[in-house]
């Protein structure tokens, strides 16, 4: 039985990092900088484009997310100004993203679209 419990704690892990590293060369694949946070608690992920900075929680479900962990985020939102998203998976196994402060679905355009707002 403890056997059991191991090899499913496993597989939950495997299946967490899976769809985190799904996440990061999805966001790379736009043209986003992404760095993944040693230890991943609270943090996943570390994103910047042009000036801009957001740091993500990735789970296989949105059923996942925790009040502890999205009031860490926003503590650390108020420290760095970096926006705190919640990334997951959809029924349709489709990746989405929840932006923590206004609490609403965002997506995150090309980076190469954002280069006409980008003055140099």
């Amino acid at each position: 039985m403890v056997l059991m419990v191991g090899i499913n704690m496993c597989s939950e892990y495997k299946r967490g990092y899976n769809f985190e590293r799904r996440v990061r060369k999805y966001l790379e694949g736009l043209g986003y900088t992404v760095f993944r946070a040693a230890g991943s608690k609270p943090i996943d992920l570390i994103v910047f484009t042009h000036g801009a900075g957001f740091i993500l929680e990735c789970k296989v479900s949105k059923k996942y997310l925790r009040k502890e962990n999205v009031e860490r985020m926003l503590k650390i939102h108020e420290k760095t100004g970096l926006i705190p998203v919640f990334a997951y998976r959809d029924k349709d196994k489709k990746i989405r993203f929840l932006n923590l402060l206004t609490n609403k679905e965002m997506l995150f355009p090309h980076v190469n679209s954002l280069d006409k707002y980008v003055s140099l």
